[in-house]
């Protein structure tokens, strides 16, 4: 009796499983939609263009309507900056970096790059229109020079953030103004600096200003690194303003020429 119920039971089972297929089933004459393609995988976009970090100064100068011009020479520059900067040029004047001449402590010895001959440069005098393409002034070419004109100061080169202020021998001082071969014969061109565009991105003084001419000095690309002062104060810091040109006490010269120069690195030959 048992299998009489289990053999009705099969095949009402059977039957739902075969309409179930047949429901699914394409019908007849009708042709099946191809499968979908994989679609390809996406290319990785672009990299984002890194933002320029915002500065952290107080004054945007390429809004200054006084900079909104075109400048002949750096003096030029000098004359609009010492509008709003007025104490900035009598200040630097009183630098070392500016006179390039200091009396010693005690003995009332001269030095300075005016006055020796040093192991790095030799010596500028008679030299000027080469040797003061590394001083922050303009113009000093021979005795004549003056040391109290304020529009004689370079701001730009202690200050330029686009790295295209360029100061080469010869010039005494002045940036290149127009395109010039240099050095001369080699077929390489020196483009003149727009200094408009320098003077609208003006920056706190970084490494790069400093190095311009302390890294180069002696003819040798980092020749006066050996120096461990310029190490200490340059070389181990990666950012912001040089140690050495913040700093409010120095140790005192020494009272003769003599030792001095016993302090001096020597270059290392190139």
């Amino acid at each position: 009796m048992r299998n009489l119920f289990l053999f009705p039971t099969l095949a009402l089972l059977l039957t739902a499983a075969q309409a179930a297929l047949g429901a699914n089933a394409p019908a007849a004459g009708v042709q099946t939609a191809a499968p979908a393609q994989t679609a390809a995988p996406a290319q990785p976009a672009a990299p984002a263009q890194t933002a320029r970090p915002a500065s952290n100064t107080t004054a945007d100068h390429s809004k200054f309507k006084e900079l909104q011009k075109a400048f002949a020479s750096g003096p030029e520059v000098t004359k609009v900056c010492l509008t709003c900067h007025t104490e900035a040029a009598k200040q630097v004047q009183k630098t070392k970096h500016w006179t390039w001449d200091v009396v010693t402590q005690g003995g009332g010895t001269r030095l300075g790059k005016k006055n020796l001959v040093n192991n790095y440069c030799t010596s500028p005098i008679s030299n000027e229109k080469d040797c003061m393409a590394c001083h922050i002034g303009y113009g000093w070419q021979d005795k004549a020079f003056d040391f109290t004109s304020q529009e004689n100061v370079d701001c730009l080169v202690c200050h330029d953030s686009t790295g295209t202020y360029r100061k080469l021998p010869g010039y005494a001082g002045h940036p290149v103004y127009k395109d010039v071969e240099f050095p001369p014969g080699s077929g390489k061109i020196v483009k003149a600096v727009d200094l408009t565009k320098v003077a609208q991105s003006v920056a706190k003084t970084s490494r790069a200003n400093c190095g311009a001419c302390h890294f180069f000095g002696g003819g040798a690309d980092g020749a006066t690194t050996r120096c461990p002062a310029v190490a200490t104060n340059w070389q181990r810091r990666k950012r912001g303003r040089p140690r050495c040109a913040a700093r409010r006490t120095r140790r005192p010269l020494p009272a003769s020429p003599a030792t001095a120069t016993s302090r001096i690195p020597r270059i290392m030959p190139s």
